[in-house]
């Protein structure tokens, strides 16, 4: 039967409280929010975050570093060997503050050890990437998929002991600037 396991999933709480950066990047704070359709979208003095449900949506954007990193925000559980996962999730960059250049943004689900190293060549999985490409202030459904055979019903390889979803961002060498 299908279970919701990520607290907060919607960001209806309108923190991110339930959501941890992605190691090694908690040095440097948080790179999301949770804005609300009270909130003004970065930049702008007029226009209003939109969301695809609700009152809040998730933020993400790139560290301001002269070098490329790929930061996010995730959710670990344990989880066992063939147990079956999936995960999709509602994508829109806004602008004035919409994905510029080379950033990127997708999600991605792990099957982790119990040293939460990956556990086999089929434990990672991601959905198509958000690009500056993409539709400006359109959602889109972001669907993670096992990049080996395409299948949506991700399974969890033989040494799983954790399963990670992951909102992720990549940000270039030099900050262009621009959230998802």
């Amino acid at each position: 039967t299908f279970t919701n396991w990520l607290a907060d999933p919607g960001f209806e709480s309108g923190t991110t409280t339930n959501w941890v950066n992605m190691p090694p990047w908690t040095w440097s704070g948080a790179t999301f929010a949770a804005p609300s359709t009270t909130d003004f979208v970065y930049g702008s003095t007029t226009k209003r975050t939109t969301v695809h449900g609700g009152t809040h949506a998730f933020k993400i954007w790139g560290y301001f570093q002269p070098y490329a990193t790929t930061v996010g925000a995730m959710q670990t559980f344990p989880c066992a060997p063939g147990s079956t996962w999936a995960a999709s999730g509602w994508a829109a960059t806004q602008t004035p503050d919409n994905m510029t250049s080379t950033d990127t943004s997708y999600i991605e689900v792990q099957f982790l050890d119990s040293n939460t190293n990956l556990a086999g060549p089929a434990a990672d999985n991601t959905s198509a990437t958000m690009t500056s490409a993409s539709p400006v202030d359109t959602w889109s459904q972001f669907q993670v998929v096992d990049p080996i055979g395409g299948d949506t019903n991700l399974v969890a390889p033989g040494g799983t002991a954790f399963v990670r979803f992951l909102i992720r961002a990549y940000q270039p060498g030099t900050y262009p600037g621009g959230s998802c």
